[in-house]
């Protein structure tokens, strides 16, 4: 049985959740994300959490072919791999509205591959996504 989805989530994306278009916000405050090509974002899902229903996954929102996980704000230190882009305070994002259900992936605007409402935490572990992301760079070309 899966556990209900984060009220924290919920809290925090309740503008997108509301809203009839996507919405820009900015990044910094209550969140920074990392944005990373698609299929990165899909060779970390299979290395480190074998797919995107793993519950250690916090909400990650897509746009045409990157994707935006989302973090705690603070980790603009981290090493992140040069095909990661940490986004933090300055940064603004357009997430998709809460009736653009995850998985249409032939849909090309804002589009949500893990929502607030499908997610136990908001938050994907900096750290881990850090090391994820380092892990996926020491097999590329």
């Amino acid at each position: 049985m899966s556990a209900p989805p984060s009220p924290e989530a919920f809290a925090l994306f309740a503008e997108t959740l509301t809203a009839h278009e996507p919405v820009v916000l900015p990044a910094g405050r209550d969140w920074d994300a990392v944005r990373t090509a698609e299929h990165h974002g899909e060779q970390v899902l299979r290395l480190l959490y074998g797919d995107a229903s793993d519950p250690r996954i916090g909400c990650i929102a897509a746009d045409r072919d990157c994707w935006y996980w989302f973090i705690r704000p603070g980790y603009g230190a981290e090493p992140w791999p040069i095909f990661a882009r940490y986004l933090g305070t300055g940064a603004y994002l357009t997430l998709p509205v809460a009736h653009r259900p995850c998985g249409e992936r032939d849909f090309r605007g804002p589009r949500w591959v893990r929502s607030p409402g499908a997610v136990t935490r908001p938050f994907t572990d900096a750290v881990e996504l850090c090391t994820a992301l380092g892990v996926l760079a020491d097999t590329l070309p």
